[in-house]
């Protein structure tokens, strides 16, 4: 499969239960610089978990509770395990992180929904991480992305 090309696909399980997927990507152009494989390497440490939809912040947390909020993933909204993420150079010069995903958790029929009707095009993650902003010689700011966790795409 050439990552960065139009093509459909069928998802296959594997004999753990784990789906091959396309997390994210990151163009050439984007505010954000690429995830590093240090970062990558120290998020599959761990087991890692997703929500079926991106935490949605409160306007009475101040500002350390929305940080902590979006720095967990809370038991009673784990969707889907996240597994072997790895970082392939797509034909177009984007970064496409890839990696495995699986049901799990109380809220595990959010992403059975997309994996049982074979769905590839309508399963789509968003990266959770908090971002620094690096300023660019005279090309405004980049930002350097701390990797928390994908979730299901809500949009």
């Amino acid at each position: 499969m050439e990552i960065g090309k139009n093509f459909t696909t069928t998802l296959k399980k594997d004999a753990d239960g784990f789906y091959q997927v396309i997390l994210g990507r990151i163009t050439p152009y984007a505010k954000y610089n690429p995830l590093s494989q240090s970062m990558i390497d120290k998020f599959n440490l761990s087991p890692k978990f997703g929500e079926g939809k991106p935490p949605k912040l409160s306007h009475g947390l101040n500002l350390l509770d929305q940080i902590a909020r979006r720095s967990i993933v809370p038991a009673n909204a784990i969707c889907f395990e996240i597994a072997q993420v790895c970082s392939k150079q797509g034909i177009d010069g984007a970064q496409y992180i890839t990696g495995k995903v699986r049901s799990a958790g109380p809220s595990y029929t959010c992403l059975e929904g997309y994996l049982e009707q074979q769905q590839p095009r309508l399963l789509r993650f968003k990266l959770r991480g908090s971002f620094l902003p690096l300023q660019q010689k005279g090309h405004g700011y980049r930002y350097d992305i701390k990797l928390i966790t994908w979730d299901l795409a809500d949009d």
